[in-house]
């Protein structure tokens, strides 16, 4: 609960920012993912859509990343569900200072049906 208003808290504060973010997408069977990385406010962001249920959010879904960073070290974290503005996603901070290529390993539980998404973004 602590966790969940903090990142509450920080999105709220970075909401107000000018900031530019990359977005990447991948399909895995009925579901979509998008990936926002926005290095300016230390964030990622992945939206889940239902293909089945006509492209609707994915809600209940539990979401871990493992992270590789320029620098070879591997990171693991929960991705944590909000909804902010009548927008759904799965976020976390991540340090994003460091140039070169970031790949993240999602793997998304959705009632017990795991899903893997793998995503490159590179910090130039």
């Amino acid at each position: 609960m602590i966790q969940k208003t903090i990142m509450a808290l920080m999105a709220l504060i970075f909401l107000a920012l000018p900031v530019s973010a990359d977005e990447m997408r991948e399909r895995s069977a009925e579901t979509e993912a998008t990936l926002r990385v926005t290095p300016e406010k230390s964030m990622v962001d992945l939206f889940l859509k239902d293909y089945s249920r006509a492209f609707q959010p994915i809600k209940g879904a539990k979401v871990r990343a493992a992270i590789r960073t320029p620098d070879g070290k591997t990171l693991e974290k929960d991705l944590i569900g909000m909804e902010m503005e009548g927008v759904f996603s799965y976020m976390n901070s991540l340090d994003l200072s460091k140039k070169g290529g970031y790949i993240f390993d999602i793997t998304v539980d959705v009632d017990r049906v795991k899903r893997g998404f793998s995503f490159r973004y590179e910090k130039r």
